[in-house]
């Protein structure tokens, strides 16, 4: 037997295993007895996730098909979890097992295989490489019977021993009290074979007799395995260096180890760059949500949000001044639950609920604190119906220990902090917050100390940070008349049309029977700035400023979220140093409270004065940021929205310098794929770096002109279509070229549906071009009103754009029908010209684009087709008519996108 080192595989052995060659067995008919678990053990959760979901993330892409070994009352209970998780692709062979060579005997039936993957039910640990390697040096290996992992380890509970000339004798086991070596080398519970040797292996057996172990009385596995052993090359070790891969869960000393090493897995994996583009966004709370949440969705981009802390409105106020010197946690809070709501296993969603939950308003306070004791004692079971204990049973332990120790810290400051502080109450208290007080408190009020654990304990990695070394500020300011807005809550708070003029960070509230204020502004502006004291850049955002390949300056309210951090000593000094980096400015949609007089260049002009620390000038304008985005407001803009205007004339910045588009989703608030979309496209043409397109959005636009028939159930059917196996929302665009017959009427009536009209009997070309203009998506469609098309087969164009097959795919009724000529008579009745030219241009089309490009289309003239909205941005279209159809068709194939 040979081991092998994975610097080995990777040198020689450097084929993909082929997943049609393996079959996956895994005996699963365990009891979750040592655990105190009452359901099988393959569906204890490790990480909030069933083990047998950890295996079938592990294995769905390296073989073809699972086979799982059950018992019979375990059954009935797995049963929904595979049909759930592996539909289509697992077989069950339930027994009474007598062992784990029994339930493997009983599952080979099902294996047509020539390979097979043995691992147990209760490894939860092992990795996608330690599969791969196995997989490769065993299928590479000319007459490898047996492939398997091996670690080696101190007090080992199995080892494989050689004799000198390194051949394979037996598998020493403690369990079967064997003498054991004091370091050994143990298998990890998966196993690679010959499917044909397996078989003979278990032919011999049977045919000289079972033997049953003496000290488990069960038909063991192990001692079968020597009979691989047929030579060199027939028996191959894979050495295998974490040793916690090897562990399997048999207790909760298991579980703890496990979760443990799988946390530091994902953090590492998370921590880790490898290549990615890293961008760096100051962000608030809710402002840059929806493009935080439109960037994590791109799998090349590690984010980084930089957030300032000194939120202090209603219940963050309360809860700040319940325990003094800590900064307000709510936007720390918030961006971790967007990173969060990226990950999908239940445990992450469970901490999500936990974290964004508040108590009612209002809430007796004896109630909060039985709540909160109940949420601290995880160990006991509760009969509750709360909807917080019943989604803490999901957390993974590690996470349940966490919370515990968070509430108990808290409680503990509570009961003696609420003899000096009795106004505290827990009406409408955000629980994330009392959990990060909580882990304040247990580092030692240390803040910077207590996001980083609190990221951590979340898994999200430190991908939210606070700006500053966390020193204690409080945020003030003086509006233009004169007027002084003494806390956070109030410079966020509802304003008259008095602009705000400068606000101050100072190192507590003011005092104001001690600091009284005069009649005279200039002299109040002059105290306050006497007593401010700036805060300083933390070592970790310096690094992150330093190193990024974009910097954001996110949106949201600008002079609490985002002009108090440029205000940070040592900011603009980090971003100038960074002389590669693009740096884009994103404007503000709508006027928030703290803007209502406000334009783009007041708002550009005040954030380079406060990252000057308000110095005018003190930084080049071009140090700073090397791209502004604002919003250019609809055509048809009723006035319902107040956006921020933007004034070329006016901008005293390089206009080649500013992207002018609709950035627009929801009335006020930024589409976020639009707006990274936008961002990305000036990244890959100044950085030269290529960035994955990911679609988040389908435009459907549907040209319509008298067609009051059929109108109102196509929409109907758009409406029902979803997107969902790809994440994707969609909007639907119906643009109306006169009709006379009620079409537009309907339309308007549809909810949901984006409806115009054009007037003069609009060509489909001129609809076309009319819908593109408006549409936000990041794939268009075109799709016909005359329901000549099923809804359904819009999924089948957006799945290779959605995948990046092709740039634009079309639709084809050539391939659809067997009658052409049919088809096109009922769609076209009595409109001899449009049947003619459908039929006869479309022929002649195709035959031409084949001649001049290349190319054969066998439906040019299909009125459904997909494209990625990107190939349009450098296309001028003219046509009005049918013609379109040809001019687009032409400049998409002489750009190369089909």
């Amino acid at each position: 037997m040979r081991i092998y080192s994975r610097q080995e595989i990777d040198q020689q052995y450097k084929s993909k295993p082929n997943p049609a060659l393996w079959t996956a067995i895994i005996p699963a008919a365990g009891k979750g007895t040592r655990l105190g678990y009452n359901k099988p053990k393959i569906l204890y959760p490790i990480l909030g996730k069933p083990i047998l979901y950890h295996l079938a993330d592990l294995l769905e892409s390296q073989v073809s098909k699972f086979v799982l070994a059950l018992s019979p009352t375990g059954a009935p209970v797995v049963l929904p979890e595979l049909e759930k998780r592996l539909s289509g692709r697992f077989e069950t062979a339930v027994l009474e097992s007598r062992g784990m060579a029994d339930s493997i005997y009983r599952a080979l039936e099902y294996v047509t295989t020539p390979h097979v993957l043995i691992i147990w039910g209760d490894q939860a640990a092992i990795s996608h490489e330690t599969i791969l390697s196995i997989q490769r040096l065993h299928e590479s290996i000319a007459g490898a019977k047996l492939t398997l992992p091996l670690v080696q380890r101190d007090d080992p509970y199995t080892h494989y021993e050689a004799d000198d000339h390194g051949k394979f004798i037996t598998v020493l086991e403690k369990r079967e009290g064997k003498t054991m070596p004091k370091r050994g080398d143990s298998d990890c519970g998966i196993f690679a074979c010959d499917t044909e040797r397996l078989r003979e292996i278990y032919s011999a057996e049977i045919r000289k007799g079972i033997i049953f172990s003496q000290a488990t009385k069960e038909w063991n596995f192990l001692p079968l395995l020597p009979q691989f052993e047929f030579g060199e090359g027939s028996v191959n070790g894979y050495h295998l260096e974490t040793v916690e891969e090897s562990v399997g869960i048999n207790d909760m000393h298991d579980v703890a180890i496990l979760e443990s090493y799988l946390r530091k897995r994902t953090n590492q994996s998370n921590s880790t760059s490898d290549g990615k583009l890293r961008i760096a966004m100051f962000s608030g709370g809710r402002g840059t949500g929806a493009i935080t949440e439109a960037l994590l969705r791109h799998s090349d981009i590690e984010l980084t949000l930089l957030v300032n802390t000194y939120d202090d409105g209603l219940s963050t106020g309360l809860l700040r001044r319940f325990i003094p010197g800590m900064l307000g946690p709510s936007d720390v809070r918030k961006n971790i639950s967007r990173f969060l709501a990226q990950k999908s296993d239940p445990s992450s969603q469970a901490l999500l609920f936990l974290i964004e939950y508040r108590f009612p308003d209002p809430f007796e306070t004896i109630e909060a604190l039985s709540l909160l004791e109940s949420l601290i004692d995880f160990e006991t079971v509760q009969k509750s119906n709360h909807d917080l204990l019943r989604r803490r049973e999901q957390l993974s332990l590690a996470m349940m220990r966490k919370v515990s120790q968070y509430l108990a810290v808290f409680l503990r400051y509570y009961h003696e902090r609420i003899k000096s502080f009795p106004n505290f109450l827990f009406g409408d208290v955000s629980l994330g917050n009392i959990l990060f007080a909580g882990c304040y408190l247990v580092n030692n009020e240390n803040f910077n100390k207590a996001v980083s654990d609190f990221s951590n304990f979340a898994g999200t990695g430190e991908r939210v940070l606070n700006l500053t070394n966390g020193e204690n500020r409080v945020l003030v300011a003086i509006k233009e008349d004169g007027r002084y807005l003494h806390d956070e809550a109030s410079v966020v708070g509802p304003q008259d049309a008095s602009r705000i003029q400068e606000i101050f960070l100072l190192p507590d509230y003011l005092d104001q029977s001690k600091y009284r204020f005069g009649e005279h502004k200039i002299d109040n502006i002059r105290m306050l700035r006497n007593l401010e004291a700036l805060p300083t850049l933390s070592a970790a955002a310096t690094d992150i400023l330093k190193t990024a390949d974009i910097i954001i300056y996110g949106t949201g309210t600008q002079y609490s979220s985002l002009f108090p951090s440029y205000l940070t000593s040592g900011v603009a000094e980090a971003i100038q140093a960074n002389t590669k980096a693009e740096k884009g400015f994103i404007g503000n949609i709508a006027r928030d409270f703290d803007i209502m007089g406000e334009d783009a260049t007041t708002l550009v002009k005040s954030f380079l004065w406060y990252m000057g620390r308000k110095i005018e000038g003190a930084f080049p304008a071009q140090d700073l940021v090397t791209r502004f985005f604002f919003q250019k407001p609809p055509a048809d803009a009723s006035g319902e929205v107040p956006y921020v205007p933007f004034d070329a004339s006016a901008f005293n910045q390089p206009l080649e310098r500013v992207v002018w588009t609709d950035l627009e989703g929801e009335k006020g608030k930024h589409l976020g794929s639009r707006t990274v979309s936008e961002l990305l496209q000036v990244v890959e043409g100044e950085l030269q770096k290529r960035i994955a397109h990911v679609s988040q959005k389908v435009s459907i636009i549907v040209p319509a002109l008298n067609e009051a028939k059929t109108i109102r159930k196509v929409l109907q059917d758009l409406k029902r279509l979803q997107f969902t196996q790809w994440k994707l929302d969609k909007e639907i665009i119906v643009v109306d070229g006169g009709s006379t017959d009620g079409t537009y009427e309907i339309a308007k009536q549809e909810e949901g549906i984006n409806s115009y009209q054009t007037t003069g009997g609009t060509g489909r070309g001129k609809a076309y071009r009319f819908g593109l203009e408006r549409a936000k998506g990041d794939i268009i469609v075109f799709f016909p009103s005359d329901a000549e098309y099923r809804a359904e087969d819009i999924q089948r164009i957006v799945s290779p754009l959605v995948s990046q097959e092709f740039s634009a795919v079309y639709g084809s009724r050539a391939f659809q029908a067997r009658d052409l000529s049919g088809t096109l008579e009922r769609i076209y009745g009595k409109r001899g010209i449009l049947y003619f030219v459908s039929k006869y241009g479309g022929i002649s089309l195709s035959v031409l684009t084949l001649l001049l490009y290349q190319r054969f289309i066998s439906d040019p003239f299909t009125s459904v087709k997909g494209f990625n909205a990107r190939i349009f941005r450098n296309l001028v279209l003219e046509k009005e008519g049918v013609d379109f159809d040809m001019e687009l068709t032409a400049k998409i194939i002489r750009t190369k996108h089909v």
